[in-house]
């Protein structure tokens, strides 16, 4: 290649880019990994929300049909409203 202040100079600046790159790439993958961590917490207090709800809608007289929530026929009522 070459040398003198000229190639010095450039070579420092080739440097300082490579590390704010690296920077970004390492800030980014930290990012990366906080959102993974909360899409699982989301993930498991959503599955908790679910199953809350349903238990509640099967004591309100209601069941699944095909994916929808619908209420029993002939059901005596009961205390729980």
């Amino acid at each position: 290649m070459g040398g003198g202040e000229f190639a010095d100079a450039m070579s420092i600046i080739d440097k300082a880019e490579r590390d704010d790159k690296a920077m970004q790439r390492a800030a980014e993958q930290k990012k990366r990994i906080a959102e993974g961590n909360i899409n699982h917490d989301l993930g498991a207090i959503e599955q908790k929300v679910r199953k809350a709800v349903s238990a509640h809608l099967r004591c309100a007289g209601f069941h699944q049909h095909k994916g929808q929530w619908r209420k029993k026929r002939n059901v005596k009522k009961s205390a729980y409203k």
